[in-house]
């Protein structure tokens, strides 16, 4: 058959105050239909305007040909970027086009999205819960609410960022955060795993305080507390503790992730396919990690989810994927077929490609959709 793509679709689904899932959708002449996901792109509305600029790139790809080729055609129609915000903002868009590719080119070949990348498929993938978009007034007790509904729900590893504010009244950040931690631990007992993200937002003298309360609370794994790109900062934070060090999901460059990997202070290497520019880039980027469990970031929707699971069966000897988990949607309504979990892993769909699509419109709770058809 010779497929080409006749319509582009932008679906942007609300999920609550804090969080929007943004899905690119390409259909083609055949009826195949791939999905890409570029979710925490800010501005949000600035998806529409991008893709816009490059639709005549989109409508004149043949199916067949390397998606990497249309990467490289819209970066050139795209032209110069004038800020890293930019960068960024077109490489998720970009990146989602591509994946979608990927997507419909895997379903034309009979392929889980998975083998036609070259790995072996598996039908489930671990995962780890991030709790910490679900509460809505962060407060001790939501955190707590929410870590025990992950532990019943079957999850063994939950992650929150518990210094990301605001803070409590007549109480510090720092102070805030520990006190959030300590619920959750309250709540849950010692068994499950937590892991803590900073989010870059305690001070280099709130560091060390903040590491010793997180060990006596059996934290798993402390992420983002200080930037990857400053060696002295890492072996400063190195030799405070032994719990593990995680990071890296902003990281879009070989030689940055390279130079990360080999610098011995990263337990967990975080990725993220979105950010790097969807599924091929990020199978490039493989090339460059050595020393490190790779981990993938995926604190979104369920298509980055689906996509995501196929990526982490590249990996040899990967960690749990994470999921988002909490938040006021049904995430099973919003696929086709629906996306079910055993306990903490993902149960990976058998059909080709990614193995899900967006539901019909009707479906989709506060969302709107703008589609092009060429």
């Amino acid at each position: 058959m010779n497929h080409r793509i006749c319509r582009v679709t932008l679906h942007h689904i609300t999920v609550s105050r804090r969080t929007s899932w943004l899905m690119v959708e390409l259909a083609t002449s055949e009826g195949v239909v791939g999905t890409g996901e570029c979710s925490d792109l800010r501005p949000i509305d600035s998806a529409a305007g991008i893709l816009e600029s490059v639709l005549p790139i989109i409508a004149r790809h043949s199916v067949g040909e390397d998606p990497m080729a249309l990467d490289r055609r819209m970066t050139a129609q795209l032209g110069p970027s004038t800020s890293a915000q930019e960068r960024f903002g077109r490489r998720l868009v970009l990146g989602a086009v591509v994946g979608a590719l990927c997507d419909i080119q895997a379903q034309i070949a009979d392929q889980p999205l998975s083998a036609w990348l070259g790995a072996e498929p598996t039908d489930r993938v671990e995962l780890y819960a991030n709790i910490n978009r679900a509460p809505t007034n962060r407060t001790p007790d939501e955190f707590a609410q929410v870590a025990v509904s992950a532990v019943e729900a079957g999850f063994r590893r939950i992650k929150l960022a518990p210094f990301d504010g605001p803070p409590r009244p007549g109480s510090t950040l720092l102070e805030t955060g520990i006190a959030h931690l300590e619920s959750v631990r309250d709540a849950i007992g010692f068994e499950p795993s937590v892991f803590v993200d900073v989010h870059h937002r305690l001070t280099e003298d709130e560091l060390l305080p903040a590491v010793r309360s997180m060990e006596e609370l059996g934290v798993g794994w402390i992420e983002d507390a200080v930037d990857v790109h400053q060696p002295e900062m890492l072996d400063r934070l190195a030799a405070m503790t032994d719990i593990p060090l995680a990071g890296g999901e902003k990281l879009t460059e070989e030689g940055d992730v390279a130079a990360l990997s080999a610098g011995g202070w990263l337990t967990y290497l975080l990725l993220d396919p979105k950010y790097i520019g969807g599924p091929l880039r990020f199978r490039e980027m493989l090339r460059a990690t050595s020393n490190v469990t790779l981990t993938l970031h995926d604190p979104t929707g369920p298509i980055s989810t689906a996509a995501s699971a196929h990526l982490t069966m590249l990996t040899p000897d990967p960690g749990p994927l994470e999921y988002a988990f909490g938040e006021n949607i049904d995430r099973s309504k919003l696929v086709t077929p629906g996306e079910r979990l055993d306990g903490d892993r993902l149960i990976v769909s058998k059909e080709a490609g990614i193995g899900v699509h967006l539901a019909d419109d009707h479906q989709l709770p506060d969302s709107r959709a703008q589609t092009w058809r060429f």
